[in-house]
């Protein structure tokens, strides 16, 4: 599982096209997530990245999450999403997210 901000999934993308790569990332699933109110820049920002992730087979989910959690909240969340491994981007406590993800043990 990997953590990222929309526009950061676009540069790895438009990257990816520079450098000729084509990963196959067919059946893989992209969950958005923005807790800001949708701007329009956001929203053709957003219309790109979809066109990107179809491009690659990758299907687009949209959540809208607040990003403010109690530990347990962040449990149940893991818990249902499964993922390999987690990483912590967008976070002033990266190692305070660490220390509760070994807590209940995902990692």
């Amino acid at each position: 599982m990997l953590i990222i901000e929309p526009v950061g999934l676009l540069q790895i993308f438009r990257k990816l096209k520079i450098w000729g790569e084509s990963p196959n990332l067919t059946g893989s699933v992209v969950v958005l997530m923005d807790p800001e109110p949708r701007e329009s820049i956001k929203e053709v920002e957003e219309g790109a990245l979809r066109t990107w992730l179809k491009s690659f087979g990758i299907q687009a989910l949209r959540l809208r999450l607040s990003g403010h959690y109690l530990p347990h909240q962040f449990r149940d969340i893991i818990e249902t999403l499964k993922p390999k491994s987690l990483i912590p981007l967008h976070t002033e406590e990266a190692t305070l997210m660490n220390k509760l993800f070994k807590k209940f043990n995902f990692c």
